[in-house]
């Protein structure tokens, strides 16, 4: 399948009741800051099996810019194991090329899911940006 660049827009359909209905997706968003010799990547919205390539894509080539990755999660409701996933590849990624990389901001319910699923052993995870800076 291949993938349709923006700015077509992304639809799913679910049934609900018996009738199918179009759902619109495209509520997810990537910003990208430097600072301090840090990339800091802001996603908007879910990281999921839908926005999961736009989301990779987007941090892999910010790498090359700086010595940390920090990713804000305090827009980020939500990540499903694609989500997940890809964090974990990205990590990879990150190492190969000798850098750090960090979660900042996570909300409860994402610290359980990494929790439950041992990732909070995985990644180094810290509550706001001048933490994840030091």
């Amino acid at each position: 399948m291949k993938h349709r660049e923006k700015p077509y827009p992304t639809y799913f359909y679910q049934e609900v009741k018996g009738k199918k209905t179009r759902e619109f997706m495209d509520d997810f968003n990537v910003e990208v800051e430097k600072r301090d010799g840090a990339v800091i990547i802001y996603p908007k919205g879910e990281i999921n099996a839908y926005h999961v390539s736009d989301f990779k894509a987007r941090v892999l080539e910010s790498i090359p810019e700086g010595e940390k990755v920090i990713i804000d999660f305090s827009n980020v409701d939500y990540v499903d194991s694609a989500g997940l996933g890809s964090l974990v590849s990205i990590l990879k990624h990150v190492k190969t090329e000798n850098k750090e990389m960090k979660l900042i901001s996570l909300k409860p319910n994402l610290k359980k899911v990494f929790e439950l699923t041992k990732l909070d052993m995985v990644f180094d995870m810290f509550d706001d940006l001048d933490s994840a800076l030091k």
